[in-house]
């Protein structure tokens, strides 16, 4: 019995330790944002360059020509 007391001791341990270097998220948004954050980087990495060049270069092209 002293056996199986300290195993799950041990393994209760290893619970809190894992969940101090690393917490769960606590709700389904905070999944969601954890499954979303890579994507929407990825498309703003691949999207923000053109909108601001197609909306930077007529403004800056005005700028100058005054």
């Amino acid at each position: 019995m002293a056996k199986a007391t300290a195993a799950i001791a041990a393994l209760a341990a290893l619970q809190r330790k894992r969940r101090q270097q690393a917490p769960l998220p606590q709700t389904v948004e905070d999944v969601v944002r954890e499954l979303m954050r890579p994507m929407l980087e990825n498309w703003l990495d691949r999207t923000v360059p053109k909108l601001v060049e197609n909306v930077l270069r007529p403004e800056l092209r005005r700028a100058f020509e005054e």
